[in-house]
């Protein structure tokens, strides 16, 4: 058997170069530019680079062959000939878009590397070679492949795209270097940049007039929008000049420079040139030079008027068309819109009717360019629907590119080009969900997102057709917020991320407090409200209840109103649909006739409102209405009751509610001295982070002595050491603060308080009181045991570590606040009457002890102190009952009073709302679940563990398996995952995302085994 590379149709006598230029992708990824080499030539925007094939002579069918390929140093070898590989070692190594950080991978264009090189000399200059190995699939076991073949690339060195080739193109090549030296051209620069700031809703009213005469303005223009960079005295020349510049003519000199020079995209220092010399020189700037003419006004007046702008967005987007430009070159594929088939209603040449658009809300402010980029590309335009294809292009394109393409899959995707063939590629991204509906209609989910904004447009599109000359789009716009800046490293993530972000961060839905009322008390943590009840008069046709927020001189369904059933689904909120518009209801099982809306359980109050900033829109009244339907026909209902609500108003939580408590001052801070504070914090913060598996061997046997279990799992300690002197009373501090006394302590204050939780400034103030009075009085006493002070600890660790995160007292406030909540609700629904754990059937019902641990892989990652007491904490002793399809378990000697875990074995996704010793997950951790049981009776548990800002969690795969009446068996196998090149405002945010949003982003991130072990337990007689 023999193989080779090889690329066909390819004219070049060298397959492989000696050195390649990595480039940094997003989670790290390392991407080989140009590999195996430039063909047919080199493109200076994004990668360059060709696929490569692998010729095999094969002696059987080749179904039966296998080829991967796999990144090594030139002196290592992945496999030797006649190795057996099993199908899962493949299964767990190949890269994808769920393993991008695979090592072997079979037909990628852009192959990934694993790179073994490093900053030293010798490290970079360590050749690499692409091996590629060939397996036929043996004849025992149709589970093993066996290797065959096998052949290396010649051997090439691998350099950093920064390190190397970026310095150099530094020193040569610079944007500013090409740009015009005149000032009159950099004044002319400086306009063009600003005039993307040009606000449409400041725009003043007589303006505003004769900008309705030049072009069409159909939307609405909302008042009071931010106010321009352009200074006032010159807003009419720059409306002047964007009106001069979106003429139809402007734009076809610009395609005609793009097409004419698409080659130039092969050479930066061409491409600028062009920029600068033909689109600039020749097109642009006589353009700007004629309206101030016009206006009796130069350069240098407007454009000192202007904030000076340093980034280069008009290159980039040059860049951006000059690559679509040159693919069209290069490619048959025809320039014209293939004629629509006619199989979809949708398919066709549609125009808008601007006089029968019907606008029911308009609060969105933009800049002029923004709306006119709109209206060339919804003005006229085809579809023509392919597969799940929905392809789109403007009947005025502005540029010769392919159609719009929107896949409707339900996947997020990203869009190449608008329908006016403008790219997406720059500056300017449209990331987007499709769906095709039952009848012929499709629904858009657009995220429209720019370089450095700090916000986001989601515009939700239906489009239905009505008759076979009637298209209606009906678009819904909501804005979302940024909590920064939109940094390069988001901005260049894949669409799937961007999507996650904006739907779990930046578009969290309006959410009502204390709706209806506070029942039986205000709740200060997290939303205050309950579920609400609509009773219907006795039916004799099945009955369906909606619910929606609305103005209350609004009424959207009168009784009477027949209502499409699709369109009501439509409208739903669900988890795909989050701004749905309509709540269900669900049919109550025991009062009869009743009907019960779980919004405040499921996602809180969401509410649809329409006010705005001034006085006389804040002051507008809601109503929420409940619609009861009931069928006539097939997918068609009729309105048959309407229940509404009194009448209230909406203010915000910041703007009105916190400004009535920030009047009413703020809570105290702990009253020890900023000195004293700074030391407990050092203590603290070391806790928090030390690591069991790093301290000192006599620390931990000390610790194993002091619990009274021993667990193998963490691996061999490190030796001791006179100089972490500090450790052990860090351990001991650490064990006295798990204690009996001090929990029995914390837990009685919070039973005693649990009211405070009503209120931030008596919950504040509680906080404080155990701080002061409890914790810090227990940390003094466990040091003093040993002949030392806290100050004293904290110099020691100052001195020896390197300084650790600092964890204020503060920080501890979630977790406080959490626990008390759930003493309220013991003390305010008496306290939880536990339920028999030895009722029932089920083998795993009853009382369980720890005996011993039997270890397959030890901990190859550390394990933090308060984590590992946790653990203990919660699998030493505990109860459990499984009453199908829910498990309860609590420990045998709960630290705090709370209900049991419950997990919910159906194999949806849940959230632990307490540990089994009854510690909180809504403060500082977080546990999500699924769960289900097997065929043969055992249980099984997919576990996330998470921590407030971590960048990291455990997944832990766990089966409870009983082997005897009394023995039982916990197998678990861990894995940790990291973030790798994630947005700090996404892992901030990760704790307070919905459960399955939170799991979507923790399944992406890279996963590396930990520990794997087995926990043998008996049962305790009752």
């Amino acid at each position: 058997m023999s193989c080779a590379f090889y690329l066909p149709e390819c004219t070049h006598g060298t397959l492989f170069q000696p050195t390649y230029v990595r480039c940094q992708k997003s989670q790290g990824q390392k991407i080989l530019r140009c590999f195996p080499h430039c063909c047919p030539q080199h493109i200076h925007y994004r990668n360059c680079g060709t696929a490569i094939c692998l010729a095999v002579q094969p002696r059987s069918q080749l179904a039966s062959l296998r080829a991967v390929l796999a990144f090594t140093a030139a002196t290592d070898d992945v496999f030797a000939p006649h190795d057996v590989v099993p199908t899962s070692y493949f299964e767990a190594h190949t890269r994808s878009r769920s393993n991008v950080f695979g090592t072997l991978y079979e037909g990628l264009r852009l192959p990934s590397l694993e790179n073994t090189s490093g900053r030293s000399k010798a490290q970079r200059d360590l050749p690499h070679v692409l091996r590629a190995y060939v397996f036929e699939a043996a004849i025992s076991n149709d589970d093993e492949w066996v290797l065959i073949a096998s052949v290396a690339s010649t051997p090439f060195t691998i350099v950093s795209y920064r390190g190397e080739h970026n310095k150099k193109k530094r020193e040569q090549l610079q944007i500013e270097d090409f740009a015009p030296q005149s000032t009159s051209s950099d004044h002319l620069m400086t306009i063009l940049s600003s005039l993307q700031a040009v606000s449409l809703e400041a725009t003043p009213s007589p303006l505003l007039e004769w900008l309705r005469v030049h072009v069409p303005l159909p939307l609405p223009v909302a008042s009071g929008g931010p106010a321009s960079d352009v200074s006032t005295a010159y807003h009419n020349v720059c409306l002047a000049m964007i009106v001069a510049l979106s003429h139809k003519d402007v734009f076809e000199r610009m395609n005609d420079v793009l097409v004419a020079n698409a080659a130039s995209v092969l050479d930066k220092t061409d491409l600028q040139r062009v920029y600068y010399e033909c689109l600039m020189e020749q097109v642009l700037f006589p353009i700007l030079e004629a309206v101030l003419s016009q206006h009796h006004v130069s350069a240098v007046e407007v454009a000192s008027a202007m904030s000076p702008s340093t980034d280069h967005h008009f290159f980039v987007r040059f860049v951006a068309q000059m690559r679509e430009s040159y693919i069209l070159t290069q490619t048959l594929a025809p320039t014209r819109f293939r004629s629509p088939s006619a199989g979809s209603a949708v398919d066709g040449s549609w125009v808008w009717q601007q006089e029968a658009t019907v606008v029911h809300h308009w609060a969105l402010s933009t800049s002029l360019m923004h709306y006119l980029r709109f209206l060339d590309n919804m003005s006229s335009f085809q579809q023509r629907f392919s597969g799940h294809t929905l392809h789109m292009r403007s009947n005025s394109p502005r540029f010769s590119t392919v159609p719009s393409e929107f896949v409707c899959d339900a996947s997020p995707r990203s869009l190449r080009v608008l329908p006016t063939g403008e790219s997406c590629l720059a500056d300017l991204i449209v990331d987007y969900v499709g769906f095709m509906g039952p009848h012929g209609d499709v629904t858009l989910a657009l995220y429209l997102l720019e370089r450095n904004a700090n916000m986001c447009l989601l515009a939700e599109v239906h489009i239905a057709p009505r008759d076979g000359q009637t298209l209606l789009y009906t678009v819904r716009v909501h804005r979302a917020n940024a909590p920064s800046p939109v940094d390069d490293a988001f901005f260049d993530a894949d669409a799937s991320t961007r999507v996650t972000v904006c739907q779990t961060e930046w578009l969290l839905a309006p959410i009502l407090r204390c709706f209806p009322h506070c029942c039986p008390g205000h709740v200060h943590y997290r939303n205050c409200g309950a579920s609400l009840y609509v009773r219907a008069t006795p039916h004799t046709h099945p009955l369906h209840v909606f619910g929606l927020f609305s103005l209350s001189d609004e009424d959207p369904y009168p009784v009477g109103t027949i209502v499409d059933a699709n369109l009501v689904q439509r409208e739903l909120r669900v988890p795909s649909n989050v701004r749905g518009s309509l709540v269900s209801a669900v049919r109550d099982e025991i009062i009869p006739n009743a009907f019960r809306f779980d919004e405040k359980e499921l996602n809180g109050w969401q509410y649809s409102w329409k006010s705005g900033r001034s006085k006389a829109q804040r002051d507008l009244a809601h109503v929420f209405r409940a619609i009861v339907l009931t069928p006539i026909a097939p997918d068609v209902w009729c309105v048959v009751g309407v229940a509404t609500s009194t009448p209230f108003t909406i203010v915000s939580y910041r703007g009105e509610y916190n400004k009535r408590k920030r009047a009413g001052g703020t809570p105290s801070e702990l009253g020890s001295s900023s000195s004293s504070r700074s030391s407990y914090d050092i203590l603290l913060s070391y806790i928090r982070a030390f690591r069991v598996d790093m301290a000192p061997s006599a620390s931990v046997a000390w610790l194993h002595h002091a619990i009274g279990v021993a667990c193998p799992t963490l691996g061999s300690p490190r030796p001791s050491s006179d100089s972490a002197w500090h450790d052990q009373i860090c351990v001991a501090i650490a064990l006295a603060l798990c204690g009996r006394e001090f929990v029995a302590e914390f837990n009685a204050c919070l039973l005693t308080h649990a009211a405070a939780v009503l209120a931030k400034p008596e919950s504040q103030a509680i906080f404080n009181r155990f701080f002061e009075h409890v914790l810090l009085p227990t940390i003094d006493r466990v040091v003093s045991t040993f002949g030392t002070t806290v100050g004293a600890v904290a110099d020691a660790i100052t001195h020896h570590t390197p300084p650790p995160a600092l964890f204020s007292v503060q920080d501890f406030r979630p977790r406080f606040v959490a626990q008390l909540r759930e003493a309220y609700i013991a003390a305010t629904q008496g306290h939880p009457s536990w339920p028999s754990f030895t009722f029932g059937n089920s083998v795993f019902n009853g009382a369980w002890q720890r005996q011993s641990t039997t270890v397959h892989t030890p901990w190859r990652t550390g394990v933090t102190l308060p984590h590992y007491l946790r653990w203990l904490s919660n699998t030493t002793a505990f109860h459990i009952r499984l009453d199908a399809p829910t498990l309860l378990v609590r420990a045998v000697t709960p630290r705090f009073t709370a209900v049991p875990s419950s997990f919910l074995l159906d194999g949806s996704l849940g959230s632990l709302r307490v540990l089994p010793d009854g510690e909180s997950c809504l403060g500082t951790i977080a546990v999500d679940y699924r769960g289900h049981v097997a065929m043969s009776g055992d249980i099984h548990l997919t576990l996330y563990g998470y921590e407030r800002g971590g960048a990291a969690y455990l997944l832990a795969t766990v089966r409870l398996h009983v082997t005897s009446e009394d023995a039982l068996v916990v197998s678990a196998t861990v894995d940790v995952g990291r973030a790798i090149d994630a947005p700090d405002a996404m892992v901030q945010a990760m704790f307070d995302l919905k459960t399955a949003s939170r799991v979507e982003v923790l399944d992406v991130w890279p996963r590396a085994p930990a520990a794997a072990f087995d926990l043998q337990l008996t049962r305790v007689p009752s």
